[in-house]
Formats: C-alpha cells, sequence, structure tokens
C-alpha cells in the first residue's frame, strides 16, 4: 500500500522557509541528531546549511515533501532502525543511515578507545583488540531488548513503543510481559517469535559493523557509560565522542558527501 504523506499546514511551511532564508534544508529525527550535526560536526557551515528537527523519522519524510514544494534545496537523513540493506542509501533526497542509528556513528573502536583513554587514565588499560571484543559482548547483552524492538517494528507500532535504552534485558518474563502488552498478543505466542528474532541476531555479532546494523548505539553507549564507570555525564560523553570523530576524520563517508554535496552544490 502506498505511504499516504499528510502535508504540512502553510504556517508550519512558513517558519520553517523564514528561519531557513537563502540556506539549504537538512532535516533530522531529533534533539540529539542536531546536535552532532548542527552543534559539532558542521558547525562551521550553519551559513550555508540548516539542520532542523522534526521531531521523527516519519516526519523527515512529510516534512521533505511539503517543504520541496517551496525550496527545491530540502533534504532529510533517517535511522535505519530494522530496515533492510536495499532500503538504505539515498532516495528521494533522503539519506537512510546503513548503520542503525546516528549515535551508532560515534561508536567505533578507535573513537572509544581514545576518549576511555583520556577519560579513564591509569584505569584504562584494554588494547583496541580488548575494546572491539568488549563492545561485541555489550552488544550481545542487548539482544532480548533489540530483538523485541524487532518484532514492534514489524507490527507497525511506532518507535515511540521500543523498550527504552537501559530496560533491565536479564528479566525476561517483565520483558515478556511488556512486549505482550505493547503488541496486544499473548507472551506464549511472543515466545517463540522473540526466540527466532535473537537467533537472527546472534548471526549478526561476529564483527562490529554488522552488529550495528541492527544494534541501537542509543543502547549501547547506555550500556558502555555504566560498564566503564564514566566520570561525565552520558550527554557530555556523546558530544565528545562526537567531536572526537571530527578530529579523527571518522565521520562516515556515506553521511560526510551527503551532506558536503548538499552544502558544495550551487544549483
Amino acid at each position: 500500500m502506498k505511504q499516504v504523506i499528510k502535508p504540512l499546514k502553510e504556517a508550519e511551511v512558513t517558519e520553517i522557509l523564514f528561519k531557513l532564508g537563502n540556506r539549504k534544508l537538512i532535516l533530522l529525527e531529533g534533539p540529539t541528531d542536531t546536535e552532532i550535526m548542527e552543534g559539532i560536526w558542521y558547525a562551521e557551515f550553519l551559513d550555508r546549511i540548516m539542520f532542523y528537527d522534526c521531531g521523527g523519522n516519519d516526519n523527515v519524510v512529510r516534512y521533505c515533501h511539503s517543504i520541496k514544494k517551496f525550496a527545491k534545496q530540502a533534504y532529510g537523513i533517517i535511522d535505519r532502525d530494522f530496515k533492510e540493506d536495499a532500503e538504505v542509501g539515498v532516495h528521494n533526497g533522503i539519506l537512510v543511515l546503513s548503520l542503525f542509528c546516528l549515535e551508532n556513528y560515534l561508536l567505533f573502536t578507535d573513537t572509544i578507545y581514545e576518549e576511555l583513554r583520556i577519560a579513564l587514565a591509569k584505569k584504562f588499560t584494554s588494547s583496541l583488540a580488548e575494546l572491539e571484543k568488549d563492545l561485541l559482548e555489550l552488544c550481545q547483552r542487548l539482544i532480548p531488548i533489540v530483538a523485541s524492538n524487532w518484532l514492534i517494528w514489524e507490527e507497525k507500532k511506532g518507535k515511540e513503543a521500543y523498550m527504552s535504552p537501559g530496560f533491565p534485558a536479564e528479566k525476561r518474563d517483565f520483558l515478556l510481559q511488556q512486549l505482550s502488552e505493547k503488541l496486544s498478543i499473548p507472551e506464549a505466542t511472543l515466545q517463540d517469535r522473540l526466540i527466532k528474532k535473537e537467533k537472527e541476531m546472534e548471526c549478526l555479532m561476529k564483527k562490529l559493523e554488522m552488529a550495528y546494523t541492527r544494534i541501537s548505539g542509543k543502547y549501547l553507549l547506555k550500556l558502555l557509560y555504566q560498564h566503564f564507570h564514566l566520570p561525565a555525564s552520558e550527554s557530555y560523553i556523546r558530544r565528545r565522542l562526537a567531536d572526537r570523530a571530527k578530529i579523527q576524520g571518522s565521520i562516515s563517508k556515506d553521511i560526510h558527501d551527503f551532506v558536503m554535496g548538499i552544502i558544495e552544490n550551487e544549483g
């Protein structure tokens, strides 16, 4: 069935266009994405590009569709979530990330290693290989939660129904109870479906980048923060990782090429 896109009200479009001026527009899903893109990665280009928080995946598509009628230079970036490989990349001016969400791009081993080395000083003694192993193990701990979210995605309940970051994955009965309530499906039926999804997840845990196509960086960052007892707020660590990725020149090529292509396009 073809998706019906509800257009923005004229006043909403006018407000965005007023803020936009002569700049180009990239629509984003939420405040964290905007903080990273606008506040850190592309802060020096804000005279040429505006990043705008639309408040959700569907809204990026909706806003882009409406605004393009008035401003040709309107684009979007959305999370992969549980989309298939064929759905990632640029479609109709919207970049679907190849990893689960934008936070995943902050969590490459080299980036985390440097921040842990600085934040923990002598308390941090792991090698890069040991850290990658730790990250994979943390991903594995998230399998029950991510598998549950995958089922929620398949039932088209919306991302707002996902289990929250920090949900106790080890409390199996509670997890099934919550999932049953969210999906209005009996626990006995969900048990087999959840196990099947968990087995699919386990097959992706061989390499970190493959794991990152299904494991949400939002959830992994919270677990990483708790695991290493980091001496700063979670939001501060996220900003530091984003800054480190920029310093290292390790902003993902698909994101960087997309954004810079828009900025440098004179059309």
